[in-house]
């Protein structure tokens, strides 16, 4: 979503958050327990090392938060090295921590956006677009910072939900989670049911809609 568009607050109200905090006071307005790895690449490297001594039990879910920040601090640290050293070292990074996570808890990645611009009409739509100087149109679509480099490309496979947290015509904040395809990339890979397109920014609203996906529906009859 957009900078400060409420992702960090919308997710800090979840139980047993622990952010690693790879921005410069990303969190500092919220009472939830941190890691701080806004300073280099080594401090999210050791923090992944820190999670596998930790207690998981008095956490439930991990947010990185954001994950662009955090390709700028690979990409930092990493300058000079071989060619797409960076990516790898996020790809193994990533892997290591949602394979930390498994059985353990839950795996959350914050992202600012983007509009992209392309000339497929087919791969973005329903779409804006405008007219080109040269004629043609030039279709947009938003989609997570970064998302066209292999690391965010593996998140992506790795989540459940993809979904982004926006503003509506009205001032309301809202989380949107649309069937692929749209203007909005999105992703729902729920073993029953389906996520509102749209909805409230609301916490306890979207577990909700979870748990109404997940429910049987009511037998013949009316029960």
């Amino acid at each position: 979503g957009p900078p400060a568009g409420g992702k960090t607050t919308f997710i800090s109200n979840a139980p047993g958050v622990l952010f690693l905090s790879t921005e410069p006071a990303g969190v500092a307005h919220l009472d939830a327990m941190v890691m701080d790895c806004s300073r280099s690449w080594g401090q999210f490297v050791d923090a992944l090392k820190q999670l596998k001594t930790k207690d998981a039990e008095r956490f439930k879910v991990v947010v990185v938060d954001t994950f662009d920040s955090l390709v700028a601090l690979s990409e930092a640290h990493h300058q000079g090295g071989k060619p797409g050293e960076s990516n790898r070292a996020l790809r193994t990074a990533i892997s290591q921590l949602h394979a930390l996570a498994f059985g353990r808890f839950g795996v959350v990645w914050l992202c600012h956006q983007q509009t992209k611009e392309y000339h497929d009409p087919s791969f973005s739509q329903p779409v804006a677009w405008r007219e080109q100087p040269r004629g043609g149109r030039a279709y947009q679509r938003v989609e997570p910072k970064d998302y066209h480099k292999a690391p965010c490309q593996l998140i992506v496979q790795l989540c459940s939900v993809v979904a982004r947290i926006s503003i509506d015509p009205k001032g309301q904040r809202i989380i949107e989670c649309p069937p692929a395809g749209g203007p909005v990339l999105s992703k729902q890979r729920l073993s029953k049911g389906q996520l509102p397109a749209v909805q409230p920014l609301d916490y306890q609203g979207y577990v909700q809609s979870f748990r109404d996906a997940y429910k049987d529906p009511a037998p013949a009859g009316g029960e």
